[in-house]
């Protein structure tokens, strides 16, 4: 059960972090996609879908470590 709490906490994380600083991110991304030799097609709006589709998956994390 510990390690749902801590799985939510690292999804609650990286997060908040898309949803806080996103144009930093998008750097990184186009930094190492660049050092990586991969095109980068990541934008604001797509960090933004991410970061929501991580913020539901800790809230359900969240939800089944309260019940079991």
């Amino acid at each position: 059960m510990e390690l749902n709490y801590l799985r939510a906490v690292i999804f609650l994380v990286a997060g908040l972090i898309l949803l806080i600083i996103p144009q930093k991110i998008i750097k990184i991304q186009a930094y190492l996609s660049k050092r990586l030799h991969l095109r980068s097609t990541y934008t604001k709006k797509a960090n933004y879908i991410i970061s929501f589709v991580l913020l539901i998956i800790a809230l359900t994390l969240f939800i089944y470590s309260i019940i079991n």
